[in-house]
């Protein structure tokens, strides 16, 4: 049996679909839902075709819906059948049409005393409301609540048919048997309002207490057997449809399925040993809807159940997963086939207590995974159709829901989603060769990637790179490596590169985007994240999962590096963040390692700026990133002439120079050379410091080196405390002495 996929198209206030009265029009409409639905690779719809007693079909026993003309009665325009337009377009795609219907809405909007001015809907008989209904065009006067209101009750300023009637049951009935004779549709449907929700047995029966005294039929006028007579109801009304439908598949040699989507909570264990291990909720069983959907998978009274389960896996009272299983359990006692109702408009929607679960564009597709590997679930079903349709980011957590239905799209088509929700790395390069930052961004993106259990995609663009060097980045921890190689990227320009990025990001939705903290990176982010409306942490010296809702933790250096900051991205994604070179190191190299590469083609763009030639930063020298040594300077060496022996040092090691803080703000040498967190970090093979004192931020932007040596006359100067060789002495002594001792060895002076 292929894997059921299907999206309920709602009409009713016209949530999925709008008013369409003109055959072009609604065709065309139709059509757009059915090409989503295609693009999604799935295989039914489950479309609403009886709100609110009325109908998307010429019935005889139901008038035109308001929902499809813009008045209740009123036929569309032309002669014609939306119902059969929409179960030929859907045949042709080769999907499957469920007619959905509501058994006993009357209304969907609640009264007031508002609504009627100059009347009171709860006082006033049901006849002369509903005659008001009739006037206002809500309802049409051969709507069957209105040619029978002894059949309709109120509730919370809401109307609904009476289920404890027979003639209510009947007309259900008669309902869908004119739908399956007169249309060839796969499946009727049925959503999970029965009575309303939340209503105690001893409140509904006061509610509906003409039809409990005239057809009690042996129930006993308390609690439990009060409840038993309203489940007893809605057990005759499935019963009967199930009845009926048999009737005409057999009668045409068709067979058409009966399908139910209930609330997720039948009754939980507290109450009934049955029950499934939920905490006190909503349930359908008792206190409301009165719908035993236990009992009809039992008796194989409908064909399929689609159990909505609209919790993420970490609610408090009805986590997903436990419920799943219960469904799953109960449906192996039964040959009706279960499927999962999925709440992925929760992403937009979701109360405030539980809208940090609900920022993990991966909840739905966790769940569709998980249901998966349950041998009885046969299926999932999404709610609803306007939020996998959607295309803007706008609104509280809308990027969330775009990132989510990304995911669940190409699970759905068969895709391996790699890049989709994955973390992303961007590695460097200069006349085809990888720079070291690459590999480093690399070791910080696998811990990431790993407690997020996604991809971790290394993203090239330039030119020249090799197929070797390519495969570098795969044995250095990515498992993907997206290459955007053309003459035209040869050089960094900030343009080009941000079109290049702004599309891989549109076409697969990393979650996460890091880049170094170089000149590049510096330019390219900020260009991209205003681009693709997101935020960005800048110069981050640690990066960390935030436990629960999956979100990036950017630390950086605060208020000229005297605090560090804590930052998060909650709303927006991909969160972009770049990161200070040799704050890391990289990962050992695993020849081992597969992974894949993937060519992607540059579109050309004409450029407005073009590199004429390159010169070195700063004062000549090792660039102080990428030297094996650094000798630093700092404040105890008192003077600009001081730095003399750290240079004449640093040039006998083929080294570069570096400086504290306060040295650079002495104007002894020139920004460049700066270290730590409001300079530069690095991490080489060696370096010696000279009369630094080591603040907490110059620490942070050496720890991540091999050899650290320091020499301060102060045997409690913190610098000490990093060292590998700390020497208790005064710099202007040590470092002639090392150069001397050295100077044979190296050659110098």
């Amino acid at each position: 049996m292929k894997t059921f996929r299907a999206a309920w198209v709602a009409t009713v206030r016209n949530l999925d679909f709008p008013v369409a009265p003109d055959e072009d029009v609604f065709r065309d409409r139709f059509r757009q839902v059915l090409d989503t639905l295609a693009d999604w690779n799935m295989n039914a719809v489950i479309f609403q075709v009886r709100p609110m007693l009325d109908a998307f079909y010429p019935s005889a026993i139901n008038p035109w819906s308001r929902f499809l003309t813009g008045k209740q009665g009123e036929a569309p325009a032309g002669d014609w059948n939306p119902l059969a337009l929409m179960v030929e377009e859907t045949h042709k795609r080769g999907l499957e049409y469920h007619a959905w219907l509501n058994p006993y809405r009357v209304t969907g909007e609640r009264y007031s005393d508002d609504t009627f001015p100059g009347f009171s809907p709860d006082e006033m008989p049901m006849a002369e409301l509903l005659a008001l209904y009739v006037d206002s065009g809500v309802l049409a006067a051969g709507n069957f609540a209105v040619l029978h209101p002894h059949a309709v009750y109120r509730h919370a300023g809401l109307l609904y048919l009476d289920a404890g009637l027979p003639e209510v049951r009947r007309h259900i009935v008669d309902t869908v048997t004119e739908i399956v004779r007169n249309h060839d549709v796969d499946a009727i449907h049925f959503d999970d309002y029965f009575y309303p929700y939340n209503v105690p047995e001893d409140e509904m029966i006061g509610i509906t207490r003409t039809a409990f005294d005239l057809h009690r039929n042996g129930f006993a006028d308390d609690r439990q057997g009060r409840g038993a007579w309203l489940r007893h109801n809605n057990d005759e009304m499935i019963y009967g449809v199930r009845r009926a439908i048999l009737a005409e598949n057999g009668r045409s040699g068709r067979n058409v399925r009966f399908g139910v989507s209930p609330f997720g909570v039948w009754w939980n264990l507290e109450h009934h040993p049955d029950g499934s291990p939920t905490g006190d909720t909503t349930f359908t069983y008792s206190g409301g809807v009165y719908a035993d959907t236990r009992k009809w998978v039992l008796e194989g009274w409908i064909d399929y159940i689609v159990a909505q389960l609209y919790w993420e896996r970490s609610h408090a009272t009805a986590p997903f997963e436990p419920l799943a299983r219960w469904w799953a359990e109960l449906c192996s006692q039964s040959p009706v086939d279960l499927y999962i109702g999925h709440g992925n408009y929760k992403h937009v929607t979701a109360p405030f207590h539980e809208l940090d679960s609900w920022l993990d564009a991966r909840e739905i597709l966790e769940q569709v995974t998980l249901a998966e590997k349950l041998g009885q679930v046969k299926g999932s079903v999404f709610f609803a159709f306007n939020h996998l349709s959607r295309t803007d980011s706008g609104g509280p957590n809308g990027q969330v829901l775009l990132d989510s239905n990304r995911l669940l799209r190409e699970h759905l088509r068969g895709g391996r989603y790699r890049g989709i929700g994955a973390v992303w790395t961007m590695a460097e390069q200069f006349g085809g060769k990888l720079k070291a930052v690459s590999f480093e961004l690399l070791a910080r993106g696998r811990i990431l990637a790993d407690k997020l259990g996604v991809p971790l995609v290394s993203v090239l663009i330039g030119d020249g790179a090799c197929e070797e060097e390519l495969a570098a980045l795969i044995r250095h921890g990515a498992d993907e490596v997206y290459s955007v190689q053309d003459r035209a990227l040869a050089d960094f320009v900030c343009e080009p590169y941000a079109l290049v990025l702004e599309k891989l990001i549109a076409d697969f939705s990393p979650a996460i985007l890091l880049a170094a903290a170089t000149s590049s990176g510096r330019t390219l982010l900020p260009y991209v994240a205003v681009k693709v409306h997101t935020g960005l942490t800048a110069d981050c010296t640690e990066l960390d999962i935030e436990e629960g809702t999956r979100n990036l933790l950017q630390t950086r250096p605060a208020i000229g590096g005297n605090i560090m900051a804590t930052i998060k991205t909650p709303d927006c994604r991909p969160q972009i963040a770049t990161v200070r070179p040799k704050s890391s190191r990289p990962l050992p190299e695993d020849k081992n390692r597969s992974g894949t590469v993937r060519h992607i083609p540059f579109d050309h763009a004409a450029g407005k700026v073009k590199v004429t030639g390159y010169r070195q930063e700063g004062e000549g020298g090792a660039s102080l990133e990428e030297a094996d040594v650094v000798v630093a300077g700092g404040r105890g060496l008192k003077k600009a002439e001081g730095f003399a022996m750290v240079r004449g040092l640093a040039e006998m090691l083929g080294g570069a120079v570096g400086a504290s803080r306060d040295a650079v703000d002495r104007a002894w040498v020139s920004y460049p050379h700066q270290v730590g967190l409001s300079g530069k970090t690095v991490s080489p093979k060696v370096y010696i410091a000279a009369g630094v004192s080591g603040s907490i931020q110059y620490l942070a932007g050496i720890q991540t080196g091999e050899a650290i040596i320091s020499v301060n006359p102060d045997p409690q100067a913190a610098i000490h405390s990093l060292a590998d060789l700390g020497i208790v002495g005064d710099a202007f002594r040590v470092l002639p002495a090392l150069a001397k001792r050295l100077e044979g060895r190296f050659g110098g002076k």
